[in-house]
């Protein structure tokens, strides 16, 4: 019995090809999207380590300290523009991981198709196969039937 041949072999090897390199898209989309996201939060981190500095340098009411307070609002303002400047890039970034994502799922979809393809005309053979053999084995006996009866 000859083994099964699926000629669309090539184009279902070029499909998982293209499914891989989707998927690999998407997750380079989704690291680059989560570094984004890491980065304000640190950005809000320090926000809030000045704020505490700021409230406990009030609170000791110290005279020196109220230039030092300035310039951790100043900071904390500079950080704030950071922030938005970064959320901007996140929004930005959740579009490239949406369309990542999207020609992920067209490519999986794609390939699928051929690969069900494959499945159905794989059971077909073997059916055609089982079919053949019975053939056969009918053929057999009957000749040997024939050959007893000859006798």
């Amino acid at each position: 019995m000859k083994k099964f041949e699926f000629k669309l072999e090539v184009l279902l090897k070029h499909r998982k090809r293209i499914e891989e390199n989707a998927q690999r898209e998407y997750l380079q989309a989704r690291a680059e999207l989560e570094e984004c996201l890491a980065v304000i939060k640190s950005y809000y981190l320090s926000i809030e380590n000045n704020r505490d500095d700021i409230l406990r340098m009030q609170k000791s009411g110290q005279q020196s300290a109220l230039q030092e307070i300035r310039g951790m609002e100043q900071f904390i303002d500079g950080q704030k523009i950071r922030v938005e400047r970064q959320r901007q890039v996140a929004r930005e970034l959740m579009i490239k991981v949406e369309q990542a994502q999207e020609r992920l799922i067209e490519a999986a979809k794609e390939f699928k198709k051929i690969e069900k393809l494959k499945e159905r005309q794989t059971l077909e053979y073997k059916k055609d196969q089982r079919k053949l053999e019975a053939k056969r084995m009918d053929d057999l006996v009957v000749i040997r039937a024939g050959r007893k009866e000859a006798r």
